[in-house]
């Protein structure tokens, strides 16, 4: 009795360790369905834990030394078993609605130090003040003896309870049951320890404050839980819940992983309900059998279902982390119980590297959303492994989850160039739009062979209502694919560019600055863009690709003049709309700069932003489907530099000039209302004077635009006439359209070798994309 009496501090503060491994690694679980298991994830749990131990060892040690009393520990253990059952109701509230501000890479360390910081300080100020009272106790073991011995029982505890934690508790308990218990089992420990000195009203209330506190988390879950929910239970690596629900219109039963859509079936319906999965059958498109299938992630099922159903002969391995998928998708997902359907638990990588079988067909749906993403499944050492699993002619699909744009490094982009590094024989299809840069799914597939895809079979392949495989192909050409990363097991930084993507998403709002940053940086990577220029026809080609996908019929108007071949290219949107806007730039470069007449200009500001300026247009309005009330034709003009090396002295914007020339031939019944001119407009020092021209055919026009403008950034949009300016907008306005021209003047590089990326603004180019956006989306235009 009494080697216990002497030892029991120690037994105490072995279970005290044990929790603080408890709470940090149910704290992951905690944040991973909000802010994704990620690098930030786990990188600010344990630093928050780590942070708020070490300033518990620190305070702790100076209070024991001030009042070595044991009623001080065991109050010590009790506000920490209580601050532990508050933070975790306060992340019940609180934390759904939180994530929703917070971004990936902030968000979690701002969340973990809420919700784990008081507890995890608390109980870090355990190990002085046990050190100090076994002092007390033992007054002839050395302060090194005892704090040795401290730290081994503590650090024991952490051992054990990290153990237990993973390979106990979160298999078969929920996170939330373990992180009340350990609350409550801290709450008890530090009662028992105080109630000897306390008077029994004071005991009384802490059994009333204990119970309460207890049975608050379970009231605040249930009070959560869908009415819609019909499962619910932790998995050993996520959050299981199914809830029927409405869906695409369809009565439907979906499959939550953490709070992502995981999979899913229409209960009126034998359609398979998430566009991504119809993508499984791909491999119709080279007329083979499949006779062994592997699956990597099993969801519902859903996808191993369909593959048994349309293949007599097939075999499916199916592999995933979490053991019960397969029983909860035959008791909700009316999956059969097949004898074709081999389900193995594990990681997928690791069953390609010790299975000994080839396959005629892989498809990967390891991706539950954007922010759980397998870095190991994302390398080429992983589709090294895919390529040796599958036979000579056989397919590999992947369902990836990301947005599709000009970031560098980007997602989807690295992870296209790493396929390719190890496919070339690879196509990649966008489930929305490929001319879509939000998050979607984008369905990768890869040939093990030399069998390519023709376009008449991309284009008689249905694959989604009335879209055809055409329609969803995402060309790489668009793109520049030089600044993008091959992702490897040594370098991938998932993380990094999942969190670009994020807060690029939450930037936006509608117009995406961010990529017009990109697509002038990209035109002018291809080199100057004038007239007989290789790059010009580049430019030409990069608009041609972008805007297809981003209107409804595309006229391109060529002819020669001075023996040189121009286009002007233009994209319509509702053609079928009488009442017209037009909405224009210019796409060509000048081949003689004025500070050195032997080289060209880049043209980043002058060409490069009005051609990204007006995709991006474009882009926004098709994306977020915003009624524009006016048909809209974007129209990029040619030659607007004039005939400078072709022998002619005198100016003129010879695109503009053979479009006004040629109205008839597009705009039959009558012409536009009005026309917006955009010309060097990402200036970082930038500065928009009405133009006296402009002003006197289309004040209205101007009024407007600068009006909503100047609500943006009244420093850029002055209220002030200034400069008669010759430029696309004359043509027009000489044949009766009123027409605008927005331009910087003033911009100090105008027509040199400087007019570079580095002299664009970012910021800028935002209120000047969402001033536009406001006005197109108006009512009344004029």
């Amino acid at each position: 009795m009494k080697l216990f009496k002497q030892n029991i501090l120690l037994l105490i503060v072995f279970v005290t360790g044990a929790c603080v491994l408890i709470i940090e690694i149910t704290a992951l679980r905690i944040l991973s369905p909000y802010f994704g298991n990620t690098i930030y994830t786990s990188s600010s749990v344990i630093s928050v834990i780590l942070a708020a131990l070490s300033c518990g060892y620190y305070l702790g040690g100076r209070l024991a030394d001030r009042r070595p009393e044991r009623k001080i520990f065991f109050l010590i253990i009790l506000a920490s078993g209580l601050a532990t059952l508050i933070t975790f109701t306060i992340n019940l509230i609180f934390l759904p609605s939180l994530s929703q501000e917070l971004s990936l890479v902030e968000g979690p360390l701002i969340s973990a130090f809420v919700l784990f910081t008081v507890p995890a300080f608390l109980l870090g100020t355990l190990s002085p003040y046990v050190i100090k009272l076994q002092e007390i106790v033992n007054p002839k073991l050395g302060t090194g003896s005892l704090s040795g011995q401290v730290f081994f029982w503590s650090t024991l505890g952490s051992i054990v309870g990290s153990l237990l934690t993973g390979f106990f508790f979160i298999p078969y308990f929920g996170v939330s049951q373990i992180v009340i218990a350990t609350g409550v089992v801290l709450s008890l420990i530090g009662f028992v320890g105080v109630t000897a000195n306390l008077k029994k009203k004071w005991t009384n209330l802490l059994i009333i404050g204990i119970s309460f506190l207890s049975s608050l988390p379970y009231v605040v879950l249930k009070s959560r839980v869908s009415v819609n929910t019909i499962y619910s239970k932790d998995g050993v690596y996520e959050k299981i819940e199914i809830q029927d629900r409405e869906l695409n219109g369809h009565k439907s039963r979906i499959l939550y992983q953490d709070i992502s859509f995981s999979s899913g079936k229409y209960l009126d319906s034998q359609e398979l309900a998430f566009s991504y999965t119809k993508y499984f059958s791909l491999y119709k498109l080279f007329e083979m059998d499949i006779n062994h299938a592997l699956v990597l992630g099993g969801g519902a099922y859903t996808i191993p279902n369909a593959l048994v159903k349309d293949n007599t002969n097939v075999i499916v391995d199916v592999v995933d982390i979490e053991p019960e998928l397969l029983d909860i998708a035959k008791q909700y997902f009316d999956v059969s119980d097949n004898v074709r359907i081999i389900s193995h638990t594990g990681d997928g990588r690791r069953f390609l590297k010790d299975n000994k079988n080839t396959y005629d067909y892989i498809f990967s749906d390891v991706y539950s959303s954007l922010m759980s993403l397998p870095v190991h499944l994302t390398t080429k050492e992983f589709f090294l492994s895919v390529k040796d699993s599958l036979n000579s002619d056989g397919i590999f699909i992947a369902n990836v989850i990301c947005g599709i744009n000009r970031d560098s490094p980007n997602l989807f982009l690295s992870e296209a160039k790493t396929l390719l590094s190890v496919f070339p024989n690879s196509y990649f299809f966008a489930t929305v739009s490929p001319g879509h840069s939000r998050v979607q799914n984008v369905i990768f597939l890869a040939v093990n062979s030399d069998t390519l895809l023709s376009e008449d079979a991309l284009t008689n392949y249905i694959v989604d209502g009335n879209k055809t495989l055409a329609d969803k192909r995402i060309k790489l050409e668009r793109f520049d694919m030089s600044n993008q990363i091959v992702l490897t097991d040594n370098y991938s930084p998932i993380e990094r560019m999942i969190a670009d993507n994020i807060k690029n998403y939450e930037r936006i709002r509608v117009f995406n600055a961010n990529e017009v940053v990109h697509l002038i940086k990209q035109q002018v990577d291809m080199g100057s863009r004038y007239v007989v220029s290789n790059a010009h026809e580049k430019a030409r080609n990069l608009i041609i690709n972008e805007m297809e996908l981003l209107s409804d019929e595309v006229v391109i108007q060529s002819w020669k003049d001075s023996t040189y071949d121009f286009t002007n290219l233009i994209f319509r949107t509702h053609p079928e709309k009488k009442d017209r806007f037009i909405i224009a730039t210019h796409y060509d470069s000048k081949k003689k700069s004025l500070d050195k007449p032997n080289l060209p200009v880049p043209g980043a500001n002058d060409s490069a932003s009005g051609t990204a300026m007006l995709i991006e247009l474009a882009r926004g309005i098709k994306e977020y489907n915003i009624d524009t009330h006016y048909g809209i034709d974007y129209v990029f003009f040619d030659g607007e530099e004039g005939l400078e090396d072709f022998g002619e002295s005198k100016w003129e914007a010879v695109g503009s000039k053979y479009f006004a020339n040629n109205l008839k031939s597009i705009y039959e019944s009558k012409p536009p209302k009005g026309a917006i001119i955009v010309d060097m407009i990402c200036d970082k020092d930038l500065t928009l004077y009405k133009e006296i021209n402009s002003n006197m055919h289309a004040k209205e026009i101007v009024d407007n635009i600068w009006s909503i403008g100047a609500n943006k950034n009244e420093s850029i949009f002055k209220n002030d006439i200034k400069y008669s300016i010759a430029d696309d907008h004359t043509s027009l306005n000489d044949i009766g359209i009123p027409s605008v021209l927005i331009i910087d003047y003033d911009y100090p590089y105008f027509h040199t070798t400087h007019d570079l990326p580095d002299k664009c603004s970012e910021d800028n180019l935002k209120v000047i994309g969402e001033t536009l956006m406001e006005f197109m989306k108006s009512p009344n235009l004029l």
